[in-house]
């Protein structure tokens, strides 16, 4: 039976664009789809990342854990690339993409036996003809606490909901008010308000009480999500912020899955232009941003 076996890792915002991009090969090529759970994390001693697509409802297999994942998590990858390096593209058995360019070749990839796959992948384009198809399986187990679920109730009681994103990548970036992306922010609220008369901002952030000083002012009418902290609990927060009508992101995986998981037919994506901020931009693909999202 053909397999692909991808390698997991990052935040959830990366797994999932790895997970899309994985399932959309092995659809077409009648693939089993098997998930690496366990090489990414076992040295992410920076970051302490863990695995999070347990949170959504996907049905899949994953890795066994070998001698050789356990007592030496990176060797089998090294090792594939090897002598992989001396294949030509149509019989190779291990994949690594190329940091920030699309590679066209794999959208046709032909997988023989078993293929690994290792990359982040940030772009729709690898995954966007199976659409339908990931929308159904990333649907997001919603968190049970009272908390989670009022916030919940108040969003979707809000007319012209509105999800902001800020990340802070440096918080050097945002001590000067007359920054890029605060300027980003404020350009972007300026194009949502041009569109509707009455908005509701929910501000979701890797650091809230950082972004309550220095983000909107009193004029606004605003809701701090400040209740989900730490990597474990970030699929609660874009559980919520999938279910705003429209979006203002950051230059951040994570709030573009929270962008383009919303069901919202009529939305309004908003999102940080790659050109403009070349230099403050950790998206790694070209063709991250999808044509229809307004880049500001």
């Amino acid at each position: 039976m053909k397999k692909i076996i991808a390698r997991v890792y990052g935040g959830i915002g990366n797994q999932l664009f790895i997970y899309a991009s994985s399932r959309r090969l092995a659809y077409i090529n009648n693939a089993e789809l098997v998930l690496d759970n366990v090489t990414g994390f076992r040295q992410d001693y920076e970051y302490k990342r863990t695995y999070q697509l347990d949170n959504f409802n996907i049905n899949v297999k994953k890795i066994k854990y070998t001698k050789i994942i356990k007592y030496w998590p990176r060797g089998l990858y090294w090792f594939l690339k090897k002598i992989n390096q001396f294949k030509s593209t149509s019989r190779k058995n291990y994949i690594k993409e190329k940091n920030g360019i699309f590679n066209e070749y794999i959208m046709q990839f032909k997988v023989k036996n078993t293929l690994y796959l290792e990359g982040y992948w940030q772009s729709e384009e690898y995954f966007k003809d199976i659409k339908i198809i990931l929308k159904e399986e990333l649907t997001i187990k919603p968190p049970v606490d009272a908390k989670n679920i009022k916030i919940a109730d108040s969003i979707k009681k809000s007319k012209n909901s509105v999800a902001i994103h800020i990340r802070f990548f440096s918080e050097a970036i945002f001590s000067n008010p007359k920054h890029e992306l605060s300027d980003y922010y404020e350009k972007a609220i300026k194009k949502i308000e041009e569109k509707f008369e009455k908005v509701n901002y929910f501000i979701f952030s890797d650091k809230p009480e950082l972004a309550k000083k220095i983000f909107l002012n009193n004029t606004h009418n605003v809701e701090y999500i400040n209740n989900n902290n730490g990597d474990e609990l970030a699929y609660a927060d874009l559980w919520l912020m999938t279910l705003c009508e429209n979006f203002i992101i950051a230059n951040s995986t994570f709030s573009w899955w929270g962008a383009w998981l919303s069901n919202n037919d009529n939305k309004i994506i908003i999102c940080p232009d790659p050109i403009r901020f070349e230099l403050n931009n950790p998206w790694r693909s070209e063709k991250l941003l999808p044509s229809e999202w307004i880049k500001i």
